[in-house]
Formats: structure tokens, C-alpha cells, sequence
């Protein structure tokens, strides 16, 4: 947030647990199907003032562009149906990341067809 130059006001994730507790089953008190707030997320939020939505389970629509970017990268990297030398490696974290530089340059540089190039 810090390094982001506008001002945050809210944040959509989705219900991983990483950013919610809203499907936990062993927390008390905890209404079934909501979350408790008790999440560190959620405190975070709360502490900078951000409403913190969470997308409706089964509905992959709601963040199907991200889900998209994601199989195109796992498909460049070579991960989908390829296994062991077929897949592509990386030596070391900076390999990695020039890769996905390289890639999303290219991917922001992409004209579609769906939109007339």
C-alpha cells in the first residue's frame, strides 16, 4: 500500500484463506458463512480503513481475466500437460523474473483479433 500511488478504498479477493476465514469451521462464535473479522486481512483492512469484499463462491466470473493471465503464464512456462524435461525451469530467481517481465511485455503489446487487432 505504500507503494501504490492512489488511495486504496476497497479490495475484492477471493475466499482463499489466506484473505478470509469466512469458510473456517473451528473458529467460535464464528457465524457459518460469514466472516469473524478476526482475520489478519481483515484487522489490516480495518486498521487502514479498507472495506474488504470477498467474491461469491462458485463464481470463477467474477475474476476470470486474473484466472485467464494465470493459464496463459502457466501455458508459456510450459506446465500444462508437459511433465519433467518437457517443462520449462528456471536457474534462479532472477531467471523467473526475466521471464515473466519478458512475458507480460509481450502480453501487453498483444493485439487481439476479438477486438479488431
Amino acid at each position: 500500500l505504500a507503494d501504490f500511488p492512489h488511495q486504496v478504498h476497497t479490495i475484492l479477493t477471493d475466499n482463499g484463506a489466506e484473505f478470509t476465514d469466512r469458510f473456517a469451521v473451528d473458529k467460535k462464535n464464528k457465524p457459518p458463512g460469514k466472516p469473524s473479522g478476526d482475520h489478519p486481512f481483515d484487522r489490516l483492512c480495518k486498521q487502514r480503513g479498507i472495506q474488504h469484499r470477498l467474491t461469491k463462491p462458485y463464481h470463477p466470473q467474477t475474476n476470470g481475466l486474473v484466472e485467464r493471465f494465470n493459464r496463459r503464464i502457466a501455458e508459456a512456462i510450459g506446465r500444462e500437460q508437459k511433465r519433467g524435461s518437457a517443462r520449462r525451469t528456471f536457474i534462479d530467481h532472477a531467471d523467473r523474473d526475466a521471464f515473466i517481465a519478458k512475458f507480460v511485455h509481450d502480453y501487453n503489446r498483444t493485439r487481439l483479433k476479438c477486438l479488431g487487432y
